[in-house]
C-alpha cells in the first residue's frame, strides 16, 4: 500500500463507515438497479431528483456495490480537483459527490471549476479504473448552466422519473424495514404510501421522532414537524428551542471545537438566551448536551459535526424560525437568500467571518438578488474581507441579479484598493451589467481617473460601450473631463464612434445647467432620460453623434482641441444632418468654430 492510500484512508475513513451503517437498511430498488447498470457501462453517472428522494443514499449504495463486488476503493469528494489529486493508478477508485454544484441554487464557479478540469478528469477515467457517482437535486441538473458540463450531462439517472420513481411495492419494503409491518398497513389502510416522493426521509425521520399519529405525520409532515417546533417553543424550558434555533444560525453546521471555551459562539448564546425562557444557563456544556440528546430526532453527529438529519428538515426549521424568531430572522436575512457569513460581513466583522469560514461557511452563497459576501465587502470597502474571501475561493467574477460583478461595484464606488486587490487576482476587466455598463464606463460616469488607469492597465477595453453605445470616450467628453479624455487619447480610442444622444429634450436649461443636472442622477437613471435615445425613439428625430460633436455643443475647448489633434472626423453629421460646426456656431461658441474652420471642413457644412 502507498503512503498516499493510508492518507486518504485516514481522511474519508470515518465518512464512509457512516455510509455503511446508513447502507444497512437500504431497499434495493429498481432505481438502484438502473444505477448499478449505469456505473457498470460508464465512468461517470450523476443521480437526480427532488430533495428527501433517496439520492444519496443510492449513490452510497452503489458505491458500496463497487467497493465489495469489484474491487472499487470508495473516495467522498467534494471537489473536481479531487479526482487527479487522489487517482491512484495502482486502484481502481470510485468517487462520490453529494449535491455537485450546489444545493438551493446553481454555483457558477463549481460549473466553470468543472468544465476547466473536464480534460483533466477525462484523462484518469480509463475504463474499469475510476468511476464518479455524483448526486444533483432537480433544479440544479436542469438549470442551462448545469448542462454546460458534458461529463454530467451525458449520462443521468433520474430517481423522479417514471423509470425509477418508487413503486409502491418498494415503499412496503422501505416502510417494513426502517418503521414495522404494524405502520405499513395502517398507511396501507388510508393510501398513504404513495402520497410523497420524500417518502424515505419521512420514514426515516418518523423512526427518529414519532411526532403526533402517524395518519396525521404523512397526511400533512411539514405542519406536523412545525407542530411539533410549536410544542417546544411553548414549553416552560426552551432549551431544545434555543439549540435548534442555535443550528439555523450555524447553517446546518456546529462543530465540537465551536462549543470549547474560547469560541466566539458565545456571544450568539447570550443573545439566544435573551430571546427565550431558560432553566438552566445557556452554556456552552447544556448546548452540547442538548445536541446529544436531539440526535434522537433533528440531530445527527458525524464525526466532529452536529447537523440537523436532512436538509429538506432543515428548510422546515428555517421556515419556522423565521415566522417565530423575527431578530433572528432580520440577522439571517433568511438562511436561503443570504447566511450567517453574508451578515458577519455586512457588519465588517472579520474574526466573525474566518470563524464562519472555518466552520465549512460557503464564501459563494449569495442573497435574494445574487449578492455574493465578496459583493457585500467590496460594497462596504471591507478590504481585509474581500482579501479574506477571495483567499477562500470565493468566485471572483460572480454577478448579481443586475449582472455587476465585485469590480463593477468597486469601480463605481472609486474604491481603488479593492479595485486592484480584483484585478491582482484575475477579475475579468470587461464583465459588464445588465445595460451592458463596463468597470471602466461607470468609472468614467464617476470621474474616478485612478480606476480608470488602473482599469486600462489591467487591459480593459477602452472602446467596449454600453447597450446605447455609449462608449468611456463619450462620457468623458460630455463630463469635459480633460484628464480621461486625454488617458483614452493615448490608448487606442475609437476616436468616431457614435451614440444615441440629444440635448434639444430640455430646452430650458442651456447646455451647462443641463450636464449640472445629469451628475444627480445614477448612471442608468442617465441613459433611461428623454435626452438619452433608445432605438424605439428614433422618430423623436434624435441622432446619433461623436464625442467631438458633443464637446462641441457643450463647449468644452479643451476637449475639442484634444479630439481634433488626434484627428478626430469634422465631417460626421447627426440624424438631421447637423455637423460639428454646425452645432458649436448655433450655441455661439466662437473658439471651437475657429479650431474647426482650421481642420478642413468639408464645405458644404460651413
Amino acid at each position: 500500500m502507498t503512503a498516499r492510500f493510508y492518507i486518504i484512508k485516514g481522511i474519508h475513513g470515518s465518512k464512509i463507515q457512516e455510509w455503511e451503517h446508513s447502507c444497512e437498511n437500504i431497499v434495493e430498488t429498481k432505481a438502484i438497479l438502473n444505477l448499478k447498470d449505469l456505473i457498470y457501462k460508464n465512468e461517470i453517472v450523476s443521480i437526480t431528483g427532488p430533495p428527501g428522494c433517496g439520492k444519496s443514499a443510492a449513490s452510497q449504495c452503489v458505491a458500496f456495490y463497487l467497493q465489495n463486488h469489484r474491487g472499487y476503493h470508495i473516495i467522498p469528494a467534494y471537489y473536481p480537483s479531487e479526482i487527479v489529486q487522489y487517482r491512484n493508478p495502482e486502484q481502481k477508485q470510485v468517487f462520490v459527490y453529494d449535491d455537485v454544484c450546489g444545493k438551493y441554487e446553481i454555483e457558477i464557479h463549481s460549473v466553470n471549476d468543472w468544465i476547466k478540469l473536464s480534460p483533466d478528469i477525462l484523462k484518469v477515467l480509463t475504463p474499469n479504473g475510476v468511476k464518479v457517482l455524483a448526486t444533483c437535486r432537480s433544479n440544479i441538473s436542469k438549470n442551462k448552466q448545469f448542462e454546460r458540463i458534458k461529463i454530467f450531462s451525458k449520462v443521468q439517472c433520474d430517481l423522479h422519473s417514471h423509470e425509477n420513481n418508487l413503486t409502491t411495492d418498494e415503499r412496503i419494503l422501505i416502510a417494513n424495514k426502517i418503521l414495522g409491518k404494524e405502520d405499513v398497513d395502517i398507511l396501507k389502510e388510508h393510501k398513504l404510501l404513495d402520497k410523497y416522493v420524500m417518502f424515505p426521509l419521512l420514514c426515516r425521520f418518523y423512526s427518529r421522532k414519532p411526532t403526533g399519529s402517524l395518519t396525521a405525520f404523512f397526511s400533512r409532515p411539514i405542519d406536523v414537524i412545525k407542530e411539533d417546533l410549536e410544542s417546544l417553543k411553548d414549553a416552560d424550558d426552551q432549551t431544545s428551542y434555543a439549540t435548534l434555533a442555535l443550528c439555523v444560525l450555524c447553517n446546518n453546521c456546529i462543530k465540537t471545537d465551536m462549543l470549547c471555551s474560547s469560541s466566539s459562539i458565545k456571544s450568539i448564546l447570550e443573545e439566544l438566551a435573551d430571546s427565550c425562557t431558560l432553566r438552566h444557563v445557556f452554556s456552552l456544556q447544556v448546548v452540547k448536551s442538548q445536541l446529544d440528546m436531539l440526535t434522537d430526532s433533528y440531530v445527527e453527529k458525524s464525526n466532529d459535526t452536529y447537523k440537523i438529519i436532512h436538509d429538506k428538515i432543515f428548510d422546515i426549521l428555517v421556515s419556522f424560525y423565521g415566522e417565530h424568531m423575527f431578530d433572528l430572522s432580520r440577522k439571517l436575512l433568511s438562511i436561503r437568500t443570504s447566511s450567517p457569513l453574508y451578515a458577519a460581513t455586512v457588519t465588517g466583522n472579520l474574526q466573525l467571518v474566518k470563524l464562519l469560514c472555518d466552520h465549512g461557511a460557503k464564501t459563494c452563497e449569495s442573497d435574494l438578488f445574487k449578492n455574493s459576501p465578496l459583493h457585500v465587502a467590496v460594497f462596504y470597502g471591507h478590504t481585509e474581507i474581500a482579501q479574506y474571501l477571495i483567499k477562500h475561493n470565493a468566485y471572483i467574477n460572480c454577478q448579481n441579479k443586475e449582472d455587476e460583478t465585485p469590480l463593477f461595484i468597486a469601480s463605481k464606488n472609486g474604491n481603488e484598493e479593492i479595485v486592484e486587490l480584483l484585478l491582482q487576482h484575475n477579475a475579468n476587466v470587461n464583465l459588464c451589467n445588465i445595460d451592458g455598463i463596463s468597470p471602466l464606463l461607470i468609472a468614467c460616469f464617476w470621474s474616478y481617473h485612478n480606476v480608470a488607469k488602473l482599469l486600462i492597465h489591467y487591459r480593459a477595453d477602452v472602446n467596449l460601450c454600453g447597450n446605447r453605445d455609449d462608449s468611456p470616450l463619450f462620457i468623458s467628453c460630455l463630463k469635459g473631463d480633460v484628464e480621461l479624455v486625454s488617458l483614452f487619447l493615448e490608448n487606442n480610442i475609437c476616436i468616431n464612434i457614435r451614440t444615441k444622444f440629444s440635448l434639444k429634450r430640455m430646452p430650458s436649461l442651456d447646455v451647462h445647467r443641463r450636464v449640472e443636472f445629469l451628475s444627480r442622477f445614477t448612471f442608468r437613471d442617465m441613459l433611461s432620460m428623454p435626452f438619452f435615445c433608445s432605438e424605439s425613439m428614433e422618430e423623436q428625430q434624435f441622432g446619433c453623434v461623436t464625442p467631438l460633436y458633443i464637446a462641441c455643443s457643450i463647449g468644452y475647448t479643451d476637449v475639442v482641441d484634444m479630439l481634433l489633434v488626434k484627428g478626430a472626423d469634422v465631417n460626421i453629421c447627426n440624424k438631421n444632418h447637423e455637423s460639428s460646426l454646425f452645432t458649436a456656431a448655433e450655441r455661439g461658441h466662437s473658439e471651437i468654430v475657429k479650431l474647426l474652420l482650421d481642420c478642413n471642413v468639408n464645405p458644404k457644412y460651413m
